[in-house]
């Protein structure tokens, strides 16, 4: 008898320094009126001028490179290019519904700043049997979800069309994100 793994989904997590990770927040930190508020949360991803260029940050960009090269190089996919960045950041009952990036090949999402308060970031199986059937959850097979919480530093790189959603905070919550498509 033997079962594979027909079709695994890669799924990246790296910790940036301490060093990296507080210059980031501080540049944030700097340019944090130029967010705009919506209904969950706040953000520049509908401004044409974004908070922070990415060359502002250019250590944790050269950072982020060598994990896109080294995720790309693991599943033997080409390197893609950045498609679009936005920084989004959560307050008490803040959120962001359950969407993907499907039109991107890959994302990423690194927490410029995060307290345990700050809600999870919840990433769905993408099998539709587990939509379909009853089950315990409880192996990778049957698992409908992963949560990840954020913390200062982390990054994730996954497959834009995985369905993903930010949980909302609590009280007295940290949490903001840089989010990045690749095409």
């Amino acid at each position: 008898m033997k079962i594979e793994n027909l079709f695994p989904t890669a799924l990246f997590q790296h910790k940036v320094s301490p060093s990296i990770a507080d210059y980031v927040e501080e540049i944030f930190l700097q340019n944090y009126n130029k967010l705009q508020q919506t209904p969950t949360l706040k953000t520049d991803f509908f401004n044409d001028k974004k908070s922070i260029s990415l060359n502002e940050i250019s250590p944790l960009m050269e950072e982020i490179d060598k994990c896109l090269e080294y995720y790309c190089s693991q599943i033997q996919i080409f390197i893609p290019k950045i498609f679009n960045y936005w920084i989004q950041d959560y307050s008490e009952n803040e959120f962001h519904e359950l969407h993907n990036h499907g039109r991107c090949e890959l994302s990423l999402v690194y927490w410029i700043r995060s307290n345990k308060k700050a809600g999870y970031f919840k990433i769905h199986n993408p099998s539709p049997h587990n939509k379909i059937f009853y089950h315990e959850d409880k192996s990778i097979y049957t698992s409908n979800f992963i949560l990840i919480p954020p913390t200062k530093g982390g990054l994730i790189i996954f497959p834009s069309f995985l369905d993903h959603e930010a949980l909302p905070s609590e009280k007295g919550c940290i949490r903001t994100t840089l989010a990045i498509n690749y095409q």
